[in-house]
């Protein structure tokens, strides 16, 4: 048995390393193919993932869920106000260096906020 499957796997080698051209073209027409195989299956059956800020069903009733994303909105809402108020500022061109870095501080709140995290 040990014998057979030896002389298969050399009679194996002798032929790949005789027609490199042929295993070449079949190497490639397999990468094709799954390529293909991969594209069709994405078009056809696409992922359920979704990117966005839709929240999955049985985290949508939950209450403990639904209060920290109400706070969140929340302070969204409050770094916007204060965010738009700093606009307001600039236009009249009395900002000091000091709300230059409460801007950046607020900027990055509401990007964490925004987030999630």
């Amino acid at each position: 048995m040990k014998d057979l499957l030896l002389n298969k796997a050399e009679n194996l080698k002798t032929k790949v390393f005789a027609k490199p051209k042929k295993v070449f073209a079949g190497a490639v027409a397999v990468m094709i193919l799954s390529l293909i195989f991969s594209i069709l299956q994405y078009c056809f059956f696409p992922p359920k993932v979704s990117l966005g800020e839709s929240i999955p069903v049985f985290y949508s009733k939950s209450e403990k869920v639904k209060s920290k994303l109400e706070h969140n909105e929340k302070e969204m809402e409050k770094v916007v106000s204060e965010l738009a108020a700093y606009q307001q500022k600039s236009r009249e061109e009395t900002l000091t260096k000091s709300d230059s870095i409460r801007i950046e501080y607020l900027y990055q709140q509401y990007q964490k906020l925004k987030n999630g995290l």
